[in-house]
């Protein structure tokens, strides 16, 4: 199973490549961010509490998160992997995705770290703004979660190099150069599996 995360700052690309990830190697794509916006469409007590959190530019609180997020990922273990995109967003999310998906002999298979500029990362999500009608989408609240990223988002960069998973990717190319970029990382990923498997035959 392939399992891969797409973590970076706001406006980073995360969500654009994770999509063309998940399409060209048939995966998954779970979105936390699609996951809790739906609710807040819903109406539902959840999707209040969730709204205010968005409003405010402030990451959602753990509990919350792992609880959707865990009954929503447990019904994709049979996929042949999982794109997560959004989630996790602190290192103890990181921690306890990795218990859940290491009791199912699942586990994360690499972590793409996403690199853009903090002006380009601005001005991406001011033009976003525009159009998107996103609740998170304005100046004031875009400068908070990126204050809020490089607080509580930031520190997953180490978590996940000490593993060996972390595979840090520029995302400051055209859509398509990125994509073709992580695409070579996946694509080695799966020789090198494909030979040890080879060899313990």
């Amino acid at each position: 199973m392939l399992n891969l995360i797409l973590f970076g700052p706001p406006g980073s690309g995360k969500g654009t490549q994770s999509l063309r990830v998940a399409c060209r190697y048939n995966l998954v794509h779970f979105s936390s961010g699609e996951l809790f916006r739906n609710e807040v469409k819903k109406g539902t007590k959840i999707g209040y509490e969730l709204a205010n959190y968005m409003i405010n530019g402030l990451l959602v609180p753990d509990f919350m998160v792992l609880r959707k997020i865990y009954r929503a990922a447990l019904q994709y273990q049979d996929a042949a992997g999982i794109v997560f995109d959004g989630f996790p967003r602190t290192v103890y999310q990181a921690e306890m995705l990795d218990k859940l998906l290491i009791k199912k002999d699942i586990p994360i298979s690499i972590v793409f770290f996403m690199m853009v500029d903090e002006k380009e990362l601005i001005s991406r999500m001011m033009g976003r703004a525009e159009d998107s009608g996103r609740l998170d989408d304005n100046e004031e609240i875009i400068l908070r979660r990126m204050e809020v990223y490089e607080k509580q988002t930031l520190p997953m960069k180490e978590y996940y190099q000490k593993q060996g998973k972390l595979s840090c990717i520029s995302g400051m190319a055209p859509v398509k150069v990125v994509a073709e970029r992580i695409s070579r990382v996946i694509d080695h990923y799966l020789m090198k599996n494909e030979i040890i498997k080879l060899v313990a035959q």
